[in-house]
């Protein structure tokens, strides 16, 4: 389950799948080529992951928490399944160790808060974007 360069092409679908009517595509165009490289420097990384099945990918890195560097955190960097999704989050959270965060763009299925906070994980921030 941990992807290799011969997943890359199918992380690139997927993410490109992931993109199409998300809140992103209101603000910057999906590029390939863009996500082939972030998934491999992530996969290169001894602070990251990358996970994958046949319709889903979790990309994570870790680092330490901003205000405390005895406790690590590991953030969602991407995260998208049509299948397989809790094998996905189970891998990943075996991987995390630790305090994680998981997010979800607002034109998520809002269940998903529900599926998030059954599994443990509580609302903590608001994200909210705009152009500088």
């Amino acid at each position: 389950m941990i992807a290799t360069e011969a997943d890359i092409p199918l992380i690139v679908d997927l993410a490109l799948e992931a993109h199409k009517g998300s809140v992103w595509e209101d603000f910057a165009q999906a590029d390939p080529e863009s996500i082939r490289q972030s998934a491999l420097a992530l996969m290169e990384r001894d602070d990251a992951a990358v996970f994958v099945c046949d319709r889903g990918v979790l990309m994570l890195a870790r680092f330490p928490l901003w205000f405390n560097h005895d406790t690590l955190l590991t953030s969602e960097v991407f995260f998208y399944a049509t299948k397989g999704g809790d094998a996905l989050m189970r891998e990943g959270r075996r991987w995390a160790d630790g305090l994680m965060t998981v997010c979800r763009h607002d034109r998520t299925d809002p269940r998903l808060d529900k599926l998030y906070q059954r599994a443990g994980f509580v609302p903590i921030e608001h994200t909210f974007i705009g152009r500088a």
